[in-house]
């Protein structure tokens, strides 16, 4: 046990190191859970992405899709052939 003790020559027990790293280990947040943050302001939240999307004659078009949240609905959804017009 302890790697960086044992390239200087220090010989430790496992129960020691244990014991220091069990003191040393981060607490859990004491804020709010992620399910929480999302349950409190999921209303206020939209998602969006440009996405490509190949036809049937294999042409690409791009996708512009903006998603509500809370509802799950597709609010807008824009295509086009040339993304940078």
């Amino acid at each position: 046990m302890g790697g960086e003790l044992l390239k200087l020559n220090i010989k430790v027990a496992k129960r020691t190191i244990q014991k220091y790293m069990q003191a040393a280990r981060s607490k859990s947040p004491s804020g709010q859970s992620w399910s929480t943050f999302l349950q409190t302001h999921g209303k206020d939240i939209w998602a969006y992405d440009f996405v490509p999307v190949v036809t049937l004659f294999f042409q690409t078009l791009h996708a512009f899709v903006i998603v509500h949240h809370a509802s799950r609905r597709v609010v807008h959804v824009g295509v086009t052939d040339h993304p940078t017009d």
